[in-house]
């Protein structure tokens, strides 16, 4: 019982440590755009997210599988693209698979759950990662599908595209 207390008082001492990744990429698909009405395929995006560095990975027992959220004032994630900035604020989702594929995906969903932004990269060879402990930096590169993808729902009207991740622009 002591070890527990000091393991939550150690805990509770570690200070927040935000980061934020920057990624560039281009829109490959635009299958509905009723709201903006002036998304196209070939645009290019800037993506940036904020998540905390010190997150408690929330898969208790499973060694290839990470699950990081970090909630509150300053996670977020943005997508700027010519025209527009979409943002959804207070909650990112980190998620880690290190198994016979190594998958990292984040995840921000905003405006009460009428926006989501996704970001999903894979590696088919399973060498990116060596456990399932959150990275503070990524690089596009060891990945063979770098995808993101961004859905708003607005009434009955709906906004969706998907793009390729081309590189991190910086850390």
């Amino acid at each position: 019982m002591k070890r527990l207390f000091a393991l939550l008082a150690i805990g509770a001492l570690l200070p927040a440590a935000p980061i934020t990744i920057q990624f560039t990429g281009t829109i490959t698909q635009v299958p509905v755009d009723e709201i903006y009405q002036d998304i196209t395929t070939g645009t290019p995006v800037q993506i940036s997210y904020t998540f905390e560095s010190t997150a408690p990975n929330q898969v208790i027992g499973d060694p290839a599988t990470g699950s990081y959220n970090s909630t509150g004032a300053g996670y977020e994630m943005t997508f700027t693209l010519p025209g527009h900035t979409f943002t959804a604020s207070d909650f990112v989702g980190v998620g880690i698979l290190n198994e016979f594929v190594d998958q990292y995906s984040v995840v921000a969903p905003g405006l009460s759950g009428a926006l989501l932004l996704q970001i999903f990269m894979q590696d088919n060879s399973a060498s990116v990662f060596s456990s399932n402990a959150l990275p503070l930096s990524v690089s596009t590169a060891p990945f063979t599908i770098r995808q993101f993808s961004f859905q708003h729902v607005s009434g009955t009207s709906e906004t969706q595209f998907d793009g390729q991740l081309d590189a991190v622009s910086g850390i």
